[in-house]
């Protein structure tokens, strides 16, 4: 099973690669296709398909059966029904693809044309220049913190692959582990400077930042404004440092629910990240609020402060 990152969402789905003419065949006569499409909206019997659709039992047996042997659909519920075992199906994968038989052959090198401007030198020609620092889970640090944002780490890395085509067994750092020659490169840091180290060495000479005497209140040069909710956080991009050349983007929540929300915000709204501060489009900085649009207790949408 592959999967596909949709960038414009940041989810990723399921997708089966259709290699085999069998497979093809299954899904390509229009009542094959018909029914593989019911049954990705709502899983379903042979027989309550047959009436929904208005078709004799024998011609949905049929075409129900071959996708389950090309492994379309699956086996999802049994139900009684009369004394007899009646089988609910789904669609298998969420997409399909057609692959022709020499494509392995070909190695995936993503056009550099794609991958947005503000990504440009963390990723050229198909390869990850960027190293993530994330805090540690231990106690560290002047504070003695835990890092917890460590886990919105993954949801980024995996939006900025959808732009690589190759993927480094050691591309991340905790921040206990940084040493003279890690600082010299692309780094991505994630989580704010009490529970990472490496932020709160940045943190002193952001435009917006932690004020660790306004009970860790996220205050703006920019907009003289400041913001006290858990799930406020920002996103700094700024040169590096130790080889200006290089570029740090920093993730950091007031509590876990603003490092989630700055994920969310760079991977569903790159476009506006990208925009710079509306108090001043010079600086490559953003203040965000998650929103729990669902009502799920979790962050799954942001509103942009500034």
């Amino acid at each position: 099973m592959l999967k596909v990152l949709d960038t414009e969402s940041g989810l990723a789905s399921d997708v089966s690669a259709l290699r085999s003419p069998k497979r093809l065949k299954a899904i390509t006569s229009e009542l094959g296709w018909k029914i593989y499409q019911e049954l990705a909206k709502t899983p379903s019997s042979a027989v309550d398909l047959a009436k929904k659709l208005k078709l004799h039992e024998q011609k949905v047996y049929y075409h129900v059966n071959q996708l389950k042997k090309c492994d379309l659909i699956r086996l999802i519920r049994t139900e009684e029904r009369q004394g007899a075992l009646t089988k609910f199906y789904a669609a298998k994968p969420e997409a399909l693809v057609v692959m022709h038989e020499n494509l392995e052959t070909h190695k995936f090198k993503p056009d550099a044309g794609n991958v947005p401007e503000i990504l440009r030198g963390l990723i050229s020609s198909g390869n990850a220049n960027f190293r993530i620092v994330v805090g540690s889970p231990d106690p560290h640090g002047k504070y003695k913190a835990r890092g917890s944002d460590s886990c919105c780490a993954i949801d980024l890395a995996m939006f900025l692959g959808s732009f690589t085509n190759s993927v480094s067994a050691a591309n991340y750092k905790l921040d206990t582990e940084m040493r003279d020659s890690d600082y010299k490169q692309n780094l991505i840091v994630v989580g704010g400077p009490k529970a990472n180290m490496l932020t709160a060495t940045l943190n002193e000479a952001l435009k917006v930042r932690m004020d660790e005497s306004d009970d860790w209140n996220i205050v703006s040069k920019l907009s003289g404004h400041s913001y006290g909710e858990d799930d406020n956080g920002f996103i700094a991009i700024t040169k590096n440092p130790w080889d200006e050349t290089k570029k740090i983007i920093i993730f950091a929540g007031r509590r876990f629910p603003g490092t989630r929300a700055t994920v969310i915000a760079f991977v569903k709204h790159l476009n506006e990240v990208a925009k710079g501060n509306k108090y001043d489009p010079r600086s490559s900085t953003k203040v965000v609020k998650g929103i729990d649009y669902d009502g799920d207790g979790v962050v799954d949408e942001v509103e942009f402060l500034e």
